[in-house]
């Protein structure tokens, strides 16, 4: 059996279960302690705007059974597959919608939520190095510091939740792997592991799946395993389909939208140099990492850990410790290469989104080296190399932000101290002829180090550098606002640019409209439709400008027919946006049902139906609505000219229509979906159906991979019934 020593248990002076079971609650402290001083820590940016909306739309989805992958209601934030984020076919995901529907206090269900995929991250991070044959000891250091790491700590826990995901997943879907290949166990865990972290709908962690895959194929390889070939092609097989299912939508959907074409650019934003690189063992160092912030980073994205000077102790590794490291370190440097390397491949942004990743395999490198290496004594000269390194790593960091240089001293104090106690305990188990309990001790001071760390660190670095707008807190809160409001409705203004605080009885921002009992237009979207937000100019959190209010009631010049009724809207929230400004008047037609402190509710007299439906028809034509969905739309022509005719819908032309008795033309205004009827078509019907584009191909590969995930494991569980009874007739 390929690295059998794996299986060899190291002498430890605590019963095994002890060890994860620090790592998780030691992370659990280490996360509330961020609560304690900032309440709403876990409660920022994206995740205000995006995750929280989608998980209690999802959850009201489930609940109702309104189960969709498109929802013309909210336009260019309404592809949810193409999306991804939303993680339609991710039960993890699905399991968070559920549970908003159960909790009035959305801070608190959040914070619970990032404080479980942060011990789950310490516990997989754990397994990952034990794995690798790290000592329990030094896995519990890798697995306590792993998500304690700057970029992990506060971009994707605060707000980039499905970085946070990824960064718990990754370490189970490795080490599951590790497990099927190396020990033969069943392949189970890892296609759980696998999918949940690709159906997250989050591409960082894909990618390094896919050099995971790549690296452990390429070994199976030079080894000449065949059964590890042949299961490493399974994985990647299995792992690729779904991949495909998931990803593919978005890709073919990207020409119609802020993410369409290809360049390479590097604009310095969000990605690091490696002067940064060099202050990671520094837990309170601000580098040159530019983002929307400024040139430079308030907060230690680039923080790993600060015992990484620790590393030359550990120094040469031996020769079987880098045999069995070299998957983590193909992953490091791989990861390193993308941090370092352009702002934006393509659709790929902010390289330093990879950060967790580096994180990861360089605290495992460190366990299994640790374990290996560690000096059985902490000598002065050994000491004062380590305090020399960290030293060194605290320079670099007062070099970058010489400002921050009292703070750099006195945590740097702090891990002089540590290093002290480090020696301490290495002449007591030496003194006390105790080798047994080497590893334990000097992992405890440096958990016990890491964990003090926290407390400054949080003191110093109070919230994630990305923004809270101070959304309200609950979901009754947010049910408040659009009182007197009727579907559909569009929000005109940019709540960010008010003079004041927004008043949040009467308006909310990006994707918690979705908590908010009516439809509104103004969510958040990664895929920006290009001719939709250029006309509205909306942003991807559905802030518009104030000028849009008067262009919505200018006649089309194709159809004649206001802009403000081609969108199917009843209702317009105007945003007050200094406060100062004069309600507009009432257009015809439509009343000022409501004035606010900071905003005007204008309702149309007569309403019109949801957007999603036939909004305009050419002369001549005449066509009845039989049946309308989210996916579809149902026609029966009544009368059509000899030439044909023509019409719109109020959904955007989003690729992956179909259409019966009809073809589709440009899009008018550049962006609703339009249609000519065939000029034989009376008396017919007309079926207009959505499916993502690549439909037949992402749903084979969808079969195809579940077909996998169900016969791999039945086969594996047939062979290991085959070997036991071929060993009992031996026996």
């Amino acid at each position: 059996m390929a690295e059998s020593q794996q299986s060899t248990k190291p002498v430890v002076p605590l019963p095994l279960w002890v060890y994860p079971t620090i790592t998780v609650l030691i992370s659990v402290i280490a996360a509330v302690v961020r609560v304690v001083i900032t309440p709403r820590f876990y409660y920022f940016d994206d995740t205000q705007n995006g995750a929280f909306g989608i998980w209690y739309e999802l959850g009201e989805r489930l609940l109702s059974g309104r189960w969709s992958i498109l929802n013309p209601q909210v336009w260019q934030g309404g592809n949810y597959l193409a999306e991804g984020q939303w993680g339609l076919f991710n039960p993890l995901t699905l399991l968070f919608g559920l549970g908003t529907q159960a909790i009035d206090d959305v801070v608190l269900y959040v914070t619970i939520v990032k404080i479980a995929l942060l011990a789950a991250m310490a516990l997989g991070v754990y397994l990952l190095s034990r794995s690798f044959g790290a000592h329990p000891a030094w896995s519990v250091v890798a697995g306590v510091a792993a998500p304690l790491a700057g970029f992990t700590m506060y971009m994707d826990a605060p707000s980039w939740v499905t970085g946070l995901v990824n960064s718990a997943l990754i370490p189970f879907a490795w080490w599951a792997l590790r497990r099927t290949l190396n020990e033969k166990k069943s392949p189970l865990p890892f296609l759980i592991f696998a999918y949940l972290l690709i159906t997250a709908g989050y591409i960082f962690g894909v990618m390094i799946l896919a050099v995971i895959l790549g690296v452990t194929l390429l070994e199976a390889l030079m080894s000449k395993d065949r059964d590890n070939i042949r299961l490493s092609l399974i994985a990647s097989v299995f792992s690729g389909l779904v991949t495909i299912a998931i990803y593919l939508p978005g890709i073919l959907t990207a020409p119609v939208t802020s993410r369409g074409g290809f360049s390479v650019r590097n604009d310095y934003f969000l990605n690091a140099d490696i002067n940064d690189l060099l202050a990671a063992a520094v837990p309170s160092s601000t580098v040159s990492i530019q983002g929307w912030w400024g040139v430079v980073a308030p907060v230690p994205l680039q923080y790993v850990a600060w015992f990484l000077p620790l590393f030359v102790l550990v120094l040469p590794m031996t020769k079987e410790a880098t045999r069995k490291l070299v998957p983590l370190l193909v992953v490091l440097g791989i990861s390193l290469l993308l941090v370092l390397g352009p702002s934006a491949i393509g659709p790929i942004r902010f390289p330093v989104r990879m950060m967790p990743y580096v994180v990861i395999s360089a605290l495992v490198i460190f366990a299994v080296a640790a374990s290996h290496r560690y000096p059985a004594t902490l000598s002065w000269k050994r000491l004062l190399l380590v305090g020399g390194v960290a030293a060194g790593s605290t320079w670099f960091a007062f070099v970058e932000v010489p400002r921050t240089g009292f703070q750099l001293a006195a945590f740097f104090v702090g891990i002089a101290i540590a290093l002290l106690a480090l020696r301490w305990v290495s002449t007591l188990a030496f003194a006390q002829r105790a080798p047994e309990w080497r590893h334990d001790l000097a992992a405890g001071v440096i958990v016990l180090t890491t964990l003090a760390l926290v407390v400054p660190q949080a003191l110093v670095d109070r919230s994630s550098p990305l923004g809270d707008f101070g959304v309200p807190s609950s979901i009754s809160e947010m049910k408040r606002p659009l009182g007197q409001a009727e579907n559909d409705v569009l929000v005109v203004g940019d709540v960010q640019a008010m003079g004041t605080m927004p008043n949040y009885q009467e308006t909310l921002v990006a994707n918690l409209w979705y908590v908010n009992d009516h439809n509104v237009m103004n969510v958040y979207s990664v895929l920006q439709f290009n001719g939709f937000s250029s006309e509205l100019c909306m942003d991807w959190r559905g802030s518009t400008c104030p000028e849009l209010f008067s262009a919505l009631f200018v006649p089309d010049e194709q159809t004649g027919v206001l802009l403000v009724d081609l969108l199917s809207i009843n209702s317009l929230l105007v945003l007050n946006m200094d406060g100062t400004v004069d309600a507009p008047a009432e257009p015809s037609g439509w009343s000022l049902r409501e004035t606010g402190e900071y905003s005007y509710l204008y309702v149309r007299d007569d309403l019109v139906a949801p957007a999603g439906g036939v909004v305009w028809q050419s002369d001549g034509l005449e066509v009845t609505t039989v049946d309308t969905s989210e996916t579809s739309v149902t026609l029966r022509v009544d009368k059509v000219p000899s030439d044909g005719g023509q019409i719109a819908l109020s959904r955007l032309a989003w690729p992956g229509y179909s259409i019966d008795n009809g073809e589709f033309v440009d899009p008018v205004r550049g962006y609703l979906l339009s249609a000519h009827i065939d000029a034989d078509a009376a008396g017919k019907t007309v079926e207009i159906s959505f499916r993502p584009p690549g439909w037949a191909l992402e749903l084979a590969s969808f079969v195809i991979a579940m077909a996998i995930a169900i016969v791999w494991p039945v086969m594996h569980v047939r062979k290991r019934r085959k070997q036991r009874v071929a060993l009992n007739a031996e026996a």
